[in-house]
């Protein structure tokens, strides 16, 4: 299976030397911002990497690992399953292995500016920007509901929400993901940002 790692540092770090060592890498960094919660500054690097779970937990812990021996303050350390389709999941057999769906989606086009407005109606949202992304400072939008949800549910209440943005005039990007978090040091760093945290 597809799994994405994310490790996420304090704000309060050398953020331009965390992107320059993440860059360095070959690993992505991120700065998600967003305007409510708890920690609406959340610096972070991303990897994809190939395997079981058990595989993929420790290539997070490895990567941790060198984060902090670089001299960076680790707050989190967090792996998803990607699965854009049920298939994606077989392997996954223990509910100890699953700890919330997640969906994301970035906005192509607000120009009404009425997104956040609209994603008060449902507060398992939360929207956000990479402050450092090379090719669009458009809002992405994080869907999370309970891990005891269908998958078959929560495919379904993202399109919903997704259909409403683009009645009421949104435009979204083609690209969407769709993923199962197995692995959460610090579920409470999104409380007060979305629901289901």
């Amino acid at each position: 299976m597809i799994c994405e790692i994310h490790i996420t540092i304090s704000h309060s770090d050398d953020l331009p030397r965390f992107k320059e060592w993440c860059q360095s890498r070959n690993l992505k960094p991120i700065k998600a911002v967003s305007t409510t919660g708890n920690y609406p500054i959340q610096p972070m690097t991303s990897k994809y990497v190939i395997g079981d779970v058990p595989y993929c937990i420790q290539q997070m812990h490895n990567l941790s690992q060198e984060i902090k021996d670089a001299g960076f303050k680790v707050l989190r350390d967090k792996l998803e399953v990607c699965c854009g389709t049920p298939d994606s999941l077989n392997g996954i057999t223990s509910s100890s292995e699953r700890v919330h769906w997640e969906a994301h989606f970035k906005i192509e086009q607000d120009k009404d500016g009425v997104l956040e407005e609209l994603l008060k109606k449902y507060p398992c949202t939360g929207v956000s920007v990479n402050e450092w992304s090379k090719t669009s400072l458009m809002p992405l939008v994080t869907v999370r509901v309970p891990c005891d949800t269908p998958y078959e549910d929560f495919v379904g209440q993202t399109d919903i929400i997704c259909n409403q943005l683009v009645a009421a005039g949104i435009t979204l990007e083609k690209k969407r993901a769709l993923e199962l978090a197995v692995y959460d040091s610090f579920r409470d760093m999104d409380k007060h940002w979305l629901l289901y945290t």
